[in-house]
Parts: C-alpha cells; sequence; structure tokens
C-alpha cells in the first residue's frame, strides 16, 4: 500500500498510534479486578478492531479532501483525523462495543478539549516532526 510506505505521515501515524493503542490495552487490562483483565481477547479485538477503523477511515477521508483541496495536505489529513474521531465517537465505537465487548456499555462522548490537544499534537507530529523525520532521512542517503 503506498500510503505506508517510510516517507508517508500515514506511516509514523499509524506506528505512534498502534504504540498508543498497545499501551492502552495493557493499562487496561493489568486493571486489578477488572472486567478489562477479565476479558483480555475481547478487549484486544475491541482495540484493534477500533485502531483499524479509525486509521482506515481516516486515511479515507483524507484521500478523498486532498483530490479537491490541493496543497493543503497536513490540513486535509487533520480534517481526515477528526472526521475519524468523529465517526468513531458517533458510529463504530459504539457499533463495536456491541460486537465485541458485551460486557458493559463503553462511554463515548464528545470531549471538546481531548479533541483539540489531540489536533494540536496531530498538527505538531506532521508539521514539526514527520518533516524532521524527512530531513533527516535526506540527510543520511547522500
Amino acid at each position: 500500500m503506498k500510503w505506508f510506505k517510510g516517507n508517508n505521515p500515514y506511516l509514523w501515524l499509524a506506528v505512534l498510534l498502534s504504540l498508543y493503542t498497545l499501551f492502552d490495552y495493557f493499562e487496561h487490562t493489568n486493571r486489578p479486578g477488572s472486567l478489562f483483565a477479565a476479558h483480555p481477547m475481547q478487549w484486544l479485538m475491541f482495540t484493534f478492531t477500533s485502531l483499524l477503523v479509525l486509521l482506515f477511515v481516516m486515511i479515507g477521508l483524507s484521500q478523498v479532501l486532498k483530490r479537491f483541496i490541493k496543497g493543503y495536505a497536513p490540513l486535509c489529513e487533520l480534517a481526515g483525523l477528526l472526521g475519524a474521531i468523529l465517526i468513531h465517537i458517533w458510529v463504530s465505537g459504539p457499533l463495536l462495543n456491541m460486537i465485541f465487548w458485551p460486557h458493559a456499555e463503553l462511554n463515548f462522548r464528545f470531549n471538546s478539549l481531548s479533541v483539540l490537544v489531540f489536533s494540536g499534537a496531530f498538527l505538531l507530529y506532521r508539521l514539526v516532526i514527520y518533516k524532521g523525520i524527512r530531513l533527516a532521512a535526506g540527510r543520511f542517503k547522500k
């Protein structure tokens, strides 16, 4: 898939989100006496599927926006990410909850401060960190 080649921001975002998801999974399943610890495989399925849906929706929305809005790739990617978060909160999260996590109803609600912080973190990643990785990689190739 061309979206996950080494010089593409989706690769590094997928790596970062996967690491966070892995940390979140182990943090939840290591709570003594919790439902997550009692049902680790169901929680793994919910977590993994949520990550995949988030990534695919974000990439899909970003690509559609990039076809119509030329020259603003980071903003299209941010809009794709925000759209994916909203779809996860309103549609895919509750649906995956019913499918993979029947033990309790998970809380899906929109938290504007979290979304604002996450958006800022994404822009920091996309405009500073990713650009730095590309510059460093270009220098090492010579």
